[in-house]
């Protein structure tokens, strides 16, 4: 992405930095990092130390990444992307939802995410947890995104249905819960600017 700078006649034309963690076969941004060699990334390597310079990057993407993090290891990511993120730099974070079908059927998630999950990595009321950790980050942007399957398409309310009576009451029937529903969640995160 390019931004032009004004500088009236003699402007410069100014490209953003984009490191994407995690980045796969078909992502995008300037660096393509990823631990895996088959996406043929740029570099290679684990977010929990990433091999480039302080205020590298404007913005960050990791689109899929986190929930295949420890608890340990997200907090060592943030620390990393704090480092390598310019001030007022973003961090842009998806993720699927903790009750969604992508989150629960994956076996190579290590952490969950809700809604709230960022509120303890930033300037949220949980912030405490992680005041001792060099990172900083306000909360710029939250959303979920949710889709039921169009096969099935009443299947996920009653699967909803089905688990928060198995959550409430301790109900036992021939249902087992199996959400048919999916939820991805979208976050960004800024540094903040230098004081």
């Amino acid at each position: 992405m390019a931004v032009l700078q004004d500088g009236g006649s003699d402007s410069v034309e100014v490209r953003k930095r984009v490191l994407n963690l995690g980045a796969g076969e078909s992502a995008t941004g300037d660096v393509r990092f990823d631990i895996s060699r088959h996406g043929r990334p740029d570099v290679q390597g684990t977010a929990a130390e990433l091999p480039f310079t302080a205020n590298a990057f404007d913005q960050v993407v990791a689109d899929q990444v986190l929930e295949h993090l420890s608890s340990e290891q997200v907090i060592a990511t943030l620390n990393e992307v704090h480092r390598v993120l310019r001030p007022g730099g973003r961090f842009e974070i998806y993720v699927p939802h903790a009750d969604s079908r992508l989150s629960q059927q994956d076996p190579t998630h290590r952490s969950t995410w809700t809604y709230r999950t960022v509120d303890y990595f930033t300037d949220g009321n949980f912030a405490w947890y992680f005041e001792n950790e060099p990172f900083e980050f306000t909360l710029a942007e939250r959303e979920v995104n949710v889709w039921v399957h169009p096969e099935r398409p009443f299947s996920g309310i009653r699967s909803k249905e089905i688990q928060l009576r198995h959550r409430l009451f301790g109900t036992e029937d021939e249902y087992a819960f199996e959400s048919d529903v999916d939820a991805s969640l979208r976050f960004i995160l800024q540094k903040p600017p230098e004081k």
